[in-house]
């Protein structure tokens, strides 16, 4: 054998003894999904840490808050939990094995988040400590009743915050555009309406009559607050403290949609620059909002034919 035939088998040599090395070596670092769950698996999740508790279900109408209160969630907050937070990979080589590094990494019961995601049966599928970590790129975790702490690939302790006031979608109305069929808005002795036709919307109140120009910016301030109103906050189970404010109230907002539905909020004064809105007839939650939100809809006639 010449030396041409024979430097090729001395390297296939090696590669093949580099991998057989490679494969066994137990201490090879591998990336895993650290909760280990199947999404279509999962029908609730528990968050707690010191300050608060949150707990979210699925429903047969789609995801809710069931604790502290009974609330529709934020859609991005659930999407996050799926896209961001189930998916989080980690090392399979622990960062630490001993419990005397749980709070250099706020990995205890009073400085990280516990998690739990919940199945079938609420069986729990999963159950960890992530603790707070202000670097944007990894957060520390690990399993509960567990030494072992993993560094995760990405930052999720922001995702899983159980604070109330995140997790609930502020949006008071939310409608497409063209399914709104007409809004009505009445304030002191001003009623007006403007309602969509073939081609622009058409003014009506205060004894006038006209069709209002597409790049009206009233209309656009109008129409952008109508079909996406939001609430800066909300106040739970105190309707009978705020109840006198709404037979007198700021403001009413009427948005009628084609398919007959009609949502009416009503303003009443709250704070300085704020203002209170109970939504057709429901009391258990009042939407807190700011003072310009006011200040949108009430327009005189004149500034819809700019």
């Amino acid at each position: 054998m010449n030396k041409k035939n024979l430097i090729p088998i001395i390297v296939l040599v090696v590669l093949v003894i580099a991998y057989i090395i490679i494969k066994t070596n137990d201490n090879v670092e591998k990336r895993f999904q650290f909760f280990g769950v199947d999404s279509v698996d999962i029908t609730g999740f528990e968050l707690i840490s010191k300050e608060d508790t949150l707990r979210l279900s699925k429903t047969e109408t789609g995801w809710l808050i069931n604790y502290p209160v009974e609330y529709p969630p934020a859609k991005s907050k659930i999407q996050d939990l799926f896209s961001k937070v189930i998916t989080a990979e980690t090392s399979n080589i622990p960062i630490s094995e001993s419990d005397n590094a749980f709070e250099t990494f706020n990995l205890t019961d009073s400085l990280g988040t516990i998690i739990k995601i919940i199945g079938k049966n609420d069986k729990t599928l999963s159950e960890a400590i992530v603790g707070r970590s202000s670097n944007y790129n990894y957060s520390n975790a690990r399993y509960y009743n567990d030494n072992k702490i993993y560094q995760l690939t990405s930052n999720i302790t922001y995702n899983l915050s159980p604070k109330l006031t995140t997790w609930r979608q502020k949006e008071i109305i939310e409608v497409n555009e063209e399914d709104i069929a007409q809004i009505e808005v009445s304030f002191n002795d001003t009623l007006y309406t403007i309602t969509p036709t073939d081609t622009l919307w058409l003014y009506q109140g205060q004894g006038q009559e006209f069709a209002i120009q597409e790049n009206n910016g009233a209309l656009k301030g109008i129409l952008n607050n109508a079909k996406r109103l939001r609430a800066s906050s909300f106040i739970d189970d105190e309707y009978d403290k705020y109840a006198a404010g709404f037979s007198s109230p700021v403001l009413s907002l009427k948005v009628r949609l084609f398919n007959n539905d009609e949502i009416l909020c009503t303003f009443s004064d709250f704070e300085e620059n704020k203002y209170l809105i109970k939504r057709n007839e429901e009391t258990a939650t009042l939407f807190v909002v700011y003072g310009h939100m006011v200040k949108n809809f009430k327009k005189p006639a004149s500034e819809f034919k700019t």
